[in-house]
């Protein structure tokens, strides 16, 4: 298995917050990514890096965005993981 590190960029706060996952290659990792970015309201793109370099970055839509903006709780209800990263 080889260590990844999520990168949640948050929808409503400045700062990163990192979750380490473990992946047998880049496609699971990917997977695990979109998964949570699907799962976890209140963010709004997540990078994948391995070794530090950032090999996948995906996106929420611009309709989450304006939903999520207006204070609509567009995809249900998430947890952010909770080890900030931004110092």
């Amino acid at each position: 298995m080889l260590e990844y590190h999520l990168l949640f960029h948050s929808l409503t706060s400045p700062g990163l917050v990192a979750e380490s996952i473990s992946a047998a290659d880049d496609d699971e990792a990917r997977s695990v990514a979109e998964l949570r970015l699907l799962m976890t309201s209140g963010v709004a793109s997540i990078s994948v890096l391995k070794d530090g370099i950032t090999i996948i970055a995906l996106e929420r839509d611009a309709r989450y965005r304006r939903a999520h903006s207006s204070g609509l709780e567009a995809f249900g209800s998430g947890c952010m993981p909770d080890e900030d990263v931004s110092a």
